[in-house]
């Protein structure tokens, strides 16, 4: 699934097929789950079934280790992630504004979020999602610039997603987009 793909590990491009060998060898816990977090970040940016793929890999990881796995995200009968019906009743007061609207309206243009709705778009991975909450928080001037967004697309690790990307210096996919589209 990975054959040829690449990923960083500290400061240097790692084949993500070595890294996920070298964590499933290692005999040394800390070394397994440094390189399981290198995993899950770099999944954060990859399609739904690649994040899958390698959320099952973590867990081999883990049990190999001692560890529990992950628990499963709750599914409806499709089999796909449980998802709140949105509708004016669950979205936070402060991002129903006459100008969070006009920003929400620009997203929906872009294909960020679903036509007449709060929700994600297909392919729009976590982080992409975190900066858009990043961006709409300042534009909008949010006190909790977090806990609105989280409550909407019950993506609880926007903080820690956040702090990755200036620890790390990788953006997000489309951040140049997504700044110009909230800043005009």
């Amino acid at each position: 699934m990975f054959a040829g793909v690449t990923m960083y590990v500290g400061t240097r491009m790692r084949p993500v097929t070595d890294v996920i060998a070298d964590a499933m060898d290692t005999d040394n816990p800390s070394v397994a789950f440094d390189f399981m977090d290198h995993l899950l970040n770099f999944a954060l940016d990859c399609p739904r079934e690649q994040r899958l793929y390698i959320r099952n890999v973590c867990n081999k990881i883990r049990s190999r280790h001692g560890r529990r796995q992950f628990l499963a995200a709750p599914t409806s009968e499709a089999n796909q992630p449980a998802t709140p019906q949105l509708n004016n009743n669950n979205v936070p007061a402060c991002l129903r504004t006459r100008e969070a609207e006009e920003l929400w309206q620009k997203l929906r243009e872009a294909g960020f979020i679903n036509p007449g709705s709060y929700a994600l778009a297909e392919g729009v991975s976590d982080n992409q999602a975190t900066y858009i909450a990043a961006a709409m928080g300042s534009a909008l001037k949010l006190q909790h610039k977090w806990k609105p967004f989280i409550e909407l697309w019950n993506i609880v690790n926007m903080p820690q997603l956040a702090h990755n990307w200036q620890e790390v210096g990788r953006m997000p996919k489309d951040y140049k987009l997504i700044d110009k589209l909230l800043d005009e």
